[in-house]
């Protein structure tokens, strides 16, 4: 069973989302810079907070837009709730620096945001719908063959509604803010 639905996957992979990302590729355009990646960067977040997927967009005037969507894991790894959430945000990067060192390009940025989800809060154990603004700073190495290295740090402040109909503040965007996120992508 498990071998038909990776054959399945695969089928899909190669005859639905190639095609879609090969077009979409095409559609957003040739390089913004040459210090920056280029136009259009898929990827990969990791973080003991959460991992999941990304989408830079590199605007023309060095600034970017970022779309996340991520297993929000933040209390799982210690054993409080027993299952994720999911977290989305939105943010628009400023380019405040960027130099090179060590023949490697990178730009440090920061910017405004928004952020929801459903999910846990710091130590509790219902689930509930997030929403709020945020802010983030990083740091973008763009490394060999394309390929950006970005740390991340991320403050949110929200407000969650829990199952209960509690509305409070959404302590784990404030308690774990000191953790970075290292965010892997691919400029095309």
């Amino acid at each position: 069973m498990f071998a038909i639905f990776v054959v399945m996957s695969y089928k899909f992979l190669l005859n639905f989302l190639m095609p879609a990302f090969c077009l979409s590729s095409l559609a957003l355009g040739p390089v913004s810079s040459a210090q920056e990646c280029r136009t259009w960067m898929p990827g990969a977040v990791f973080s003991p907070k959460e991992v999941g997927v990304s989408v830079t967009l590199l605007k023309p005037d060095k600034t970017s837009l970022y779309f996340g969507i991520a297993a929000d894991i933040s209390d799982v790894l210690i054993g409080s709730p027993v299952t994720t959430g999911v977290r989305l945000c939105f943010n628009y990067d400023l380019p405040v620096f960027s130099s090179v060192w060590n023949d490697i390009p990178f730009s440090i940025y920061a910017g405004p945001g928004l952020v929801c989800g459903y999910l846990h809060d710091a130590g509790r154990t219902d689930m509930g719908v997030m929403i709020g603004t945020g802010c983030n700073s990083g740091i973008r190495f763009d490394m060999w063959h394309d390929t950006c290295l970005t740390l991340e740090w991320r403050f949110d402040f929200a407000f969650i509604l829990t199952d209960n109909t509690n509305l409070e503040v959404y302590r784990s965007g404030l308690k774990y803010f000191y953790i970075p996120c290292l965010i892997i992508q691919h400029a095309f």
